[in-house]
């Protein structure tokens, strides 16, 4: 962790300094109640972030919620405040949350990790 700092990685729930990022991981919850995923997290994450994106970004959602919620839910919240084109002007991509923090066999160094863009250009 002290490496990855001192190389320039920054953890801040201050949105004011996502105009200084090239790379947004957002990590949210997302409960299961009814069998259903409330987005209010997701929604809110969106709305927030989509006031400070600049051209160029890649944004990632990282969440336990299901894949189709990046196009379905997230991006459609940004674009309702912000006029960058996904895939042209920002880029997009969904990392599913797959660490058990009770499993001792699989953790955060043997889990492999998953990630998919949006289009090529957003990998």
């Amino acid at each position: 962790m002290n490496t990855s700092i001192k190389s320039g990685l920054i953890f801040s729930d201050d949105s004011s300094t996502l105009r200084d990022c090239e790379h947004i991981v957002i990590s949210v919850p997302t409960p299961l109640t009814d069998f259903k995923p409330p987005f209010s997290y997701v929604i809110s994450a969106a709305q927030e972030i989509a006031k400070m994106l600049l051209k160029g970004q890649i944004i990632i959602l990282e969440s336990t919620t299901y894949p189709g919620t990046t196009l379905e839910v997230f991006i459609p919240e940004i674009q309702k405040i912000s006029d960058l084109k996904p895939g042209e002007d920002i880029f997009f991509g969904y990392s599913p949350e797959r660490i058990d923090p009770g499993n001792k066999e699989w953790n955060f160094k043997n889990t492999p990790k998953v990630v998919r863009g949006i289009n090529n250009d957003s990998l």
